[in-house]
């Protein structure tokens, strides 16, 4: 959908499922507001709705913006950042 919109056939040509498989995943991107779907004639035709993807991308650019900074604000990974101390511990529980 990123060349434009597209039929559930068209789509389902270019993935490795059939027309009714592509219609159901559709489906479920069109009840989360990832996709919106307009009818024509017979047919529905797909594309993709930029609000969500907007959101996502504003989101993700200010988590660079303090992962580049080397902010101390940036969430501990579990498991990750542990010391041996706090991971022996952990385990003998």
């Amino acid at each position: 959908m990123t060349g434009g919109p597209a039929t559930a056939r068209e789509l389902a040509a270019l993935l490795p499922i059939a027309r009714p498989g592509a219609s159901r995943y559709l489906r479920v991107l069109r009840e989360a507001e990832l996709v919106e779907a307009c009818c024509e004639a017979q047919r529905r035709v797909y594309s993709l709705c930029h609000e969500p993807f907007a959101q996502v991308e504003e989101r993700l650019g200010r988590y660079r913006a303090l992962r580049a900074a080397g902010s101390g604000l940036m969430p501990r990974t579990p498991g990750i950042t542990r010391t041996r101390h706090e991971r022996k511990r952990r385990s003998n529980r």
